[in-house]
């Protein structure tokens, strides 16, 4: 092909091809080029099948081969991926050509990136003009020949703003403020008249006697002639404010009566806290020896229990070993608070098996199990865990202990670890937590109105969460009234 015959197409800014009726490249312009990222060497004498594969099952090569059958001229814009380029949006033109197609395409790709911006942003627009819980509205300014402000027709109502005046957008929309609502007064045209003037936004709050309600209200210029409303409705406020001002001039007066009664207080609690750490001071010293005193009996029983009647002396060689169970969990609890306000835990970490570390635990707890409860255990991801088996060992006791204590039935609990964490659960179907008290579970000393009657110090919970405060961990729980409780415990497991 003469190529000298189309070099006047070959500067222009709109790419300019000649498909042969071979379906070959016969010309290409710079343009082109560039649209397609490929040199003319790479296009010229190969067909459009080589350079774009599976291109003649598209509506685009149906429109070239009608033209070239044809003789027609046709036009059409495409949306097309290039191997090597981002996706392009071209208006392309065919005429036939003795050689075969001559196509004109116009890159429109940044026309239709506006398009599109322009159409989200609408979107946006509307989205949060409709969305917000504010009344918004805005105007056309009325003026006379003079150019006296004197009044303003609505021009777009949001939900909120139909809410607030009681009437529909379809009520509103082309018609004036006097018409539907109330005139301007003076001060409202002088504010019009300085938000159109300077462009900038003004504040005000005003009662609106129709309305009977207090609104701050933002005024400004979304566009000349317009102006835009957005209210907020502050009689609550206002009402706040007049009644902290009563309460202001009571407020001296009450100080001073409370003041005396706060210094009390402070004393209280200041004979509490030392209550308290003598309490704790004393349980780690006075209770330890009669305890281990009492196991020492213990023993005792299981190596005489030949010579007496079995069956009895296990019974109670079984209650000895419940009770002094229990004791020895509520002397914990005080002691680990101690240890725990006064900052005396290390966190001491290593590396163990996880399933028969927990496994273990429950072993050690089962002989303050119920009668036919019992303990279920599962695992899923990795078996060896980097953490402190002391503070696990501790959170497990604190949550298994609860679960017996507090329900009849079976206890289930998991174990999950996986990237790089660890989920510990356990679930009983037992009394439950009031709704009510859920959110203080994790009080000091704080117990739920639903168990008066079970024993308990109120401690555990409250270790168990200073526990994970330790070792970055976190706890979360679910639990219905009569139907039962799970606890979730979650904290990374680091390398």
């Amino acid at each position: 092909m003469d190529q000298e015959k189309y070099s006047l197409f070959d500067h222009l800014i709109e790419g300019v091809q000649i498909i042969s009726r071979d379906w070959k490249y016969l010309y290409v312009n710079e343009a082109i080029s560039i649209h397609s990222m490929l040199s003319k060497e790479r296009l010229l004498g190969h067909t459009l099948m080589e350079i774009y594969p599976g291109i003649e099952d598209t509506e685009l090569y149906r429109r070239i081969n009608n033209c070239m059958e044809h003789c027609t001229t046709d036009k059409m814009q495409i949306e097309f991926n290039f191997p090597h380029r981002a996706v392009g949006h071209f208006e392309l033109r065919f005429q036939s050509v003795p050689e075969g197609v001559l196509i004109l395409s116009i890159d429109v790709t940044e026309q239709k990136k506006t398009e599109e911006a322009l159409k989200q942003s609408e979107e946006r627009y509307r989205m949060i003009f409709n969305g917000i819980q504010e009344s918004l509205i805005v105007y056309e300014v009325i003026t006379d020949d003079a150019g006296t402000v004197t009044d303003l027709c609505f021009l777009e109502v949001n939900p909120a703003a139909e809410k607030t005046i009681g009437k529909t957008n379809k009520e509103l929309i082309g018609h004036t403020l006097s018409e539907v609502l109330w005139a301007l007064d003076q001060n409202a045209v002088e504010i019009v008249k300085r938000v159109l003037l300077t462009q900038e936004q003004v504040r005000t709050e005003r009662f609106i006697p129709l309305l009977n309600r207090w609104f701050e209200i933002f005024t400004f210029s979304p566009q000349p002639g317009q102006i835009a409303n957005l209210n907020l409705d502050i009689t609550n406020r206002k009402h706040a404010e007049e009644q902290a001002h009563q309460l202001h001039l009571d407020l001296e007066e009450r100080i001073r009566d409370r003041t005396a009664e706060l210094i009390a207080s402070l004393e209280r609690e200041k004979e509490l806290n030392e209550m308290k750490s003598d309490f704790v001071s004393m349980a780690s010293h006075e209770f330890r020896t009669p305890l281990s005193t009492l196991l020492t009996s213990v023993s005792l029983i299981e190596k005489y229990v030949e010579t007496g009647e079995k069956e009895k002396s296990y019974k109670h060689l079984a209650k000895i070993q419940a009770s002094v169970k229990t004791l020895t969990n509520i002397l914990e609890d005080f002691l680990s608070l101690d240890k725990l306000q006064e900052g005396r835990i290390d966190v001491t970490q290593q590396t163990f098996e996880l399933c028969p570390f927990v496994e273990k635990v429950i072993d050690d707890i089962k002989p303050i199990c119920k009668r036919k409860q019992h303990i279920r255990y599962q695992h899923t991801g990795l078996t060896s865990v980097y953490f402190d088996a002391k503070i696990l060992q501790n959170i497990l006791l604190n949550l298994l202990s609860n679960a017996i204590k507090y329900s009849e039935q079976d206890i289930a609990v998991s174990t999950q670890v996986n990237d790089g964490a660890m989920t510990l659960t356990v679930t009983d179907k037992g009394i439950g937590i009031p709704e009510h008290g859920q959110e203080k579970m994790f009080r000091q000393f704080f117990r739920a109105t639903n168990v008066n009657n079970i024993q308990g110090t109120g401690l555990g919970l409250y270790i168990v969460k200073r526990y994970l405060d330790l070792v970055n961990g976190s706890i979360d729980f679910t639990s219905k009234e009569n139907e039962g409780t799970t606890f979730r415990v979650h904290f990374p497991l680091h390398h």
